[in-house]
């Protein structure tokens, strides 16, 4: 044999692999779009029983989705209440507002407009804060909080909140981990609080003190 039959039979077999891969990734590819397709297909069918069930108890034929859903009696949970309450008063001194429930997308944006674009944004858009404290006048974000219950324990919330810590911290912005208890200690807050936040006001500690000093002459 000589080299010229031996390279071409190398090249040959290289070739035969290259097309056997292609192949592949196309019934891999096929046989993805096929289930996804299925899926679909059976949501939809649960969708348009669930449709046919609700159109024979109301005796509506009309597709107006938003029957479908409920208004919240609040944003915040109990447990989120219970601690927001706390929170306002913990920053009363401090020029700031404190919003919650707000969207990493809100808070972040992807730098590179390219082809994974829509990947990065997705992996922000789904996902957000407790709560986040801005300066009033421009609304910058400086402290973002987190309520961390049982749920922080699995292993996908795990993931997420590595994703969250990794993201803040390369961004330059404080975020406080709090584990989630029946009664919040003010005091202990207020401590956690002032170690990661900014100092207070000239104008508001001046104002506590006038107000300590009008305290103590009354």
């Amino acid at each position: 044999m000589t080299w010229f039959e031996l390279i071409f039979d190398i090249l040959f077999i290289l070739f035969v692999i290259h097309i056997r891969k292609k192949i592949k990734i196309r019934k891999d590819y096929k046989k993805k779009n096929y289930n996804n397709n299925m899926r679909y297909a059976a949501w939809k069918n649960k969708e348009q029983d669930f449709i046919k069930k609700d159109t024979a108890v109301s005796g509506n034929m009309d597709k107006k989705y938003y029957k479908y859903y409920t208004l919240m009696n609040s944003l915040l949970t109990p447990t989120e209440q219970k601690f927001y309450t706390q929170l306002r008063q913990a920053l009363k001194q401090y020029n700031v507002e404190i919003h919650y429930k707000v969207r990493l997308a809100d808070i972040f944006r992807v730098k590179y407009i390219n082809e994974y674009y829509s990947v990065n944004l997705q992996r922000i858009a789904a996902k957000h804060m407790d709560f986040v404290i801005t300066e009033v006048d421009i609304a910058k974000p400086i402290l973002a909080i987190e309520l961390d219950d049982y749920t922080h324990d699995f292993a996908t919330s795990q993931k997420n909140d590595t994703f969250k810590n990794e993201l803040y911290a390369d961004a330059g912005i404080k975020l406080l981990r709090i584990k989630v208890c029946d009664i919040y200690d003010f005091s202990d807050i207020k401590k956690l609080l002032e170690r990661y936040m900014l100092t207070p006001t000239i104008e508001n500690v001046c104002d506590s003190v006038k107000a300590e000093e009008g305290d103590e002459v009354n």
